[in-house]
């Protein structure tokens, strides 16, 4: 039917070829370029400090489209703040005519309109999307994190905050950096630990200039410690943020060697900068503020906790979505890199009239207790009626009146967790003025203690 029809056969290995030379050739514009092998193919160009080179953004947008059509490629180009916006916007936002250029800061109107493949998102899940009718990437943010979450997995929420900048994603440069590892030879060989802070303070302030030079900064380093008879010994930085302070490194390095005994003599010092990140901008306040010097305290305090105890011995809680009160958080290390962003909230729960007055923030009574026991304790209850408001309760055989309760709050999981939680919490007032938190077990009415407000 078409008599000028040409079919060539797909050749994945001639498409990377061709899009490893595209990506040499990009580096006229940027040293740092990653290449996506989704279809159609896209290169990933971080052009950051590089537009000064080039008469500004607008003229750098305009050399990469002509280079593209000298080349003869038909190329859709977008330039945003954050890998995912730029992507989203080169595969649905404009034309191959014309460039784009965003910026998350100014209008969210041209990503909003955008259809949710921009996410980069499994068929699975878009099938899914597009079954209950959400088709636009503005339809999905107005629905509620955790439910989306829940719903459609955790790529989807990941997504979103990549794109908005809330979360960092990672890129594999098509020909990364040189890794920085600097070395010393020491004749003769030591097992002191003044002198060997005192070999490895030159290399870490080399290693901080050289991440200077690349506008990033460590977050991890590995000192290797070649000694003259036996195995190296690799001494690891866990920094809770990126930086360049070489003195702080030393100061770091001097508790981990501490509590080192070295069988042999060290002959040769290694420094390596294991795990490097961009630096974080922070925005300098008009009037007098102590909100950064508090970060920084903060940081420097974690790690010197976690350099003297041991990574696994300093750990921060994190929220997670889960209706389950004793499952709706997780510890990891402290030094671990958390994203930033907007805060989880809460599970949504149903409300239930109660009885008795309301405390003087109608709200007050759904936050939940500042101690919350691992697991529920067994609780005696009178009630009026069996599924009532608590009058008295008695544990470790103390009975106390109750004078005011709140609820109930309706907390149940789906069929899928396997095992169903169905409780309802009341949050209680005894006749001393403390506050509990307390349930009723939906499937066979026992009562239980699982917090404390105090």
């Amino acid at each position: 039917m078409a008599a000028g029809l040409q079919i060539h056969e797909e050749n994945p290995h001639a498409d990377r070829a061709a899009l490893a030379q595209l990506a040499t050739w990009a580096e006229r514009f940027t040293p740092l370029v990653a290449w996506d092998e989704t279809v159609p193919a896209s290169l990933l160009l971080d052009i950051t400090g590089c537009a000064a080179c080039f008469g500004g953004e607008e003229r750098l947008l305009a050399a990469v489209a002509q280079g593209f059509k000298e080349l003869g490629w038909q190329a859709w180009i977008a330039l945003a703040d954050t890998v995912g916006a730029a992507w989203a916007l080169a595969h649905y936002g404009g034309s191959a005519a014309k460039p784009i250029q965003h910026r998350l800061g100014e209008s969210l109107a041209e990503l909003l309109a955008l259809p949710v493949e921009g996410l980069r998102l499994e068929p699975n899940v878009l099938e899914r999307l597009r079954k209950l009718g959400l088709d636009r990437l503005g339809q999905l943010l107005a629905l509620p994190p955790d439910s989306v979450a829940v719903r459609f997995g955790p790529s989807v929420q990941r997504r979103l905050e990549q794109m908005f900048g809330r979360l960092a994603e990672p890129l594999v440069w098509h020909r990364p950096l040189p890794e920085i590892a600097l070395h010393q030879e020491m004749e003769p060989g030591t097992s002191r630990q003044e002198e060997l802070l005192a070999v490895a303070r030159p290399l870490l302030a080399e290693a901080a200039r050289e991440l200077g030079r690349r506008c990033r900064g460590a977050r991890r380093l590995a000192c290797l410690l070649v000694v003259e008879a036996g195995p190296p010994r690799e001494v690891r930085l866990e920094l809770a943020r990126p930086s360049q302070e070489a003195d702080r490194w030393a100061e770091l390095l001097r508790l981990k060697l501490e509590p080192i005994c070295l069988s042999s003599p060290v002959c040769r010092l290694v420094v390596r900068v294991a795990v490097e990140e961009p630096l974080p901008v922070d925005q300098a306040s008009l009037f007098a503020s102590d909100a950064l010097p508090r970060a920084w305290a903060w940081a420097a305090l974690v790690e010197t906790l976690t350099h003297r105890l041991g990574r696994g011995c300093v750990s921060v809680p994190r929220l997670v979505v889960d209706p389950e009160p004793e499952r709706c958080y997780q510890t990891e290390p402290a030094t671990r890199a958390i994203p930033t962003g907007a805060p989880i909230s809460p599970p949504h729960t149903l409300l239930a009239t109660g009885t008795g007055p309301e405390p003087a923030d109608v709200k007050a009574w759904r936050h939940r207790p500042l101690r919350l026991w691992p697991q529920p304790r067994p609780l005696e209850v009178l009630a009026l009626t069996p599924p009532g408001t608590p009058r008295a309760m008695r544990t470790a055989g103390i009975e106390r009146q109750i004078r005011h309760a709140w609820g109930p709050e309706r907390i149940e999981t789906g069929w899928w967790r396997g095992v169903e939680i169905g409780r309802d919490y009341f949050m209680v007032e005894t006749q001393e003025g403390a506050r509990w938190w307390i349930f009723r077990r939906l499937q066979d009415g026992c009562w239980f203690w699982h917090g404390c407000f105090d």
